[in-house]
């Protein structure tokens, strides 16, 4: 399991506590009983599980940087936005959230869009998704299809 700490600035009211990532989606699967794509399927399994594959391949490249970036999640305690993960390195600060829709809209750069207005070092955001194209879905938040990564 890997912990992931959440992403706060002094007075913020939002969440601290740890979240837990398996080492590896194929085991965190086989152990939910998963064993098919048509499993995956039932109760957004798939958002989930999509979710610890993408948190593993951030974990994958973090390992190849010579200055490590830290890795959080942000979820403000008095909204219903949440936004997956905060790479942080140096003054630099990228939001990413993922999705296992085939498409996105502007509706679902919802947490993007609150994590970058209470956070302004933040200048970008991305949605990772399981759709094909990579394109701009509202001002500094783009769409990134998880096959790209």
């Amino acid at each position: 399991m890997h912990e992931l700490r959440g992403y706060t600035l002094k007075n913020e009211r939002a969440y601290k506590q740890a979240k837990y990532f398996w080492f590896d989606s194929g085991a965190a699967c086989f152990l939910a009983g998963v064993h098919s794509e048509k499993e995956l399927k039932r109760d957004n399994f798939k958002g989930r599980y999509l979710e610890n594959y993408i948190f593993q391949q951030i974990m994958s490249w973090i390992s190849t940087q010579t200055i490590k970036p830290e890795i959080f999640y942000w979820k403000p305690k008095a909204q219903q936005v949440e936004v997956d993960f905060i790479l942080k390195s140096s003054s630099k600060v990228l939001g990413i959230e993922v999705k296992s829709a085939v498409s996105v809209s502007f509706k679902d750069t919802k947490s993007l869009r609150a994590f970058m207005k209470v956070h302004p070092e933040v200048d970008k955001g991305v949605i990772v998704y399981t759709g094909k194209r990579i394109f701009q879905v509202a001002t500094n938040i783009y769409a990134v299809p998880w096959s790209v990564l």
